[in-house]
């Protein structure tokens, strides 16, 4: 289940239907005056037999992706594994994506886990193979672009290890992912479990030894920056940069008494791919 607001999405991963056995489905309940109702029950619109669709829900406002691990990409049993991005308007949901990994394998488990936060979604796929090793998973992140919704990102853990499942549970917020793999094994224990953190996994940021560190904040087209160690009553360009060099923007700031200096560059056109984010702190 998942919960944004008055909106709440159940998956019945199991729940047979027009589409197939255990094809699934999800439900989705408004609340008005402290009572819930049903608004709608969503299906994938290629609904498929053994899909698992409902396995996972995530919804933010008026967008709500739902995973469905098992669902057959290349032949029936393949198990690659989408999932299925669904919009409201005007209390009725439709289909507006299907979501797959770009390099999809048989029994990856795509859709294991799921989670959205604005126009960025990110979706586990715990069974993934990659790096010569079997089941260390792996997630992958999608920004949304007008009605579509392009892979932007492959988040993997920086000491994979053969099935560390990393993937089985996914969460994003503002500009942080986090990232569950129950089948770490570390101080001594198997399986013992952990969860990483990623921090601008949609762009980079401060590249080289600038002091001022910039952040992309997930689907807002800004870049929010801090630098320490400044000479305080200073004023410096903070200057932004496109993955070529080019010059996209400038702000002028004062250090303030402890020497740090801040702001925010708004229009950053970062989510599609088009910039790397760096910040160039050089005083004037």
């Amino acid at each position: 289940v998942a919960i944004s607001g008055d909106t709440m999405v159940a998956g019945a991963h199991f729940d047979n239907h027009e589409g197939g056995p255990d094809a699934g489905s999800a439900y989705v309940f408004v609340r008005a005056s402290n009572a819930w109702t049903q608004q709608q029950k969503l299906i994938a619109s290629d609904a498929g037999e053994d899909a698992d669709f409902g396995v996972s829900v995530g919804v933010f406002a008026d967008t709500a992706v739902i995973g469905a691990d098992l669902d057959d990409l290349s032949f029936f049993g393949s198990d690659e594994g989408s999932a299925y991005v669904f919009v409201r308007s005007a209390d009725v949901w439709t289909e507006q994506a299907k979501l797959t990994a770009s390099d999809s394998e048989p029994v990856g488990s795509f859709g294991r886990s799921v989670a959205i936060w604005g126009n960025a979604a990110i979706v586990g796929s715990h069974l993934g193979d990659h790096s010569d090793l079997l089941n260390p998973g792996a997630a992958y992140v999608y920004v949304r672009e007008g009605a579509v919704w392009p892979e932007k990102t492959k988040v993997t853990a920086s000491d994979a290890a053969r099935s560390d499942l990393f993937g089985w549970g996914v969460a994003i917020s503002d500009e942080i992912a986090a990232v569950g793999a129950w089948g770490d094994d570390h101080s001594g224990k198997t399986d013992a479990g952990s969860v990483y953190v990623f921090e601008d996994f949609l762009c980079a940021a401060c590249d080289g030894d600038e002091t001022a560190k910039g952040k992309y904040l997930t689907g807002t087209n800004k870049v929010k920056f801090t630098g320490k160690a400044y000479t305080p009553g200073t004023a410096y360009d903070i200057r932004l940069f496109d993955r070529d060099g080019n010059l996209l923007d400038t702000l002028n700031k004062t250090a303030t008494a402890t020497g740090v200096v801040k702001g925010t560059f708004t229009g950053v056109d970062c989510a599609d791919g088009v910039h790397e984010v760096t910040t160039d702190c050089a005083g004037p």
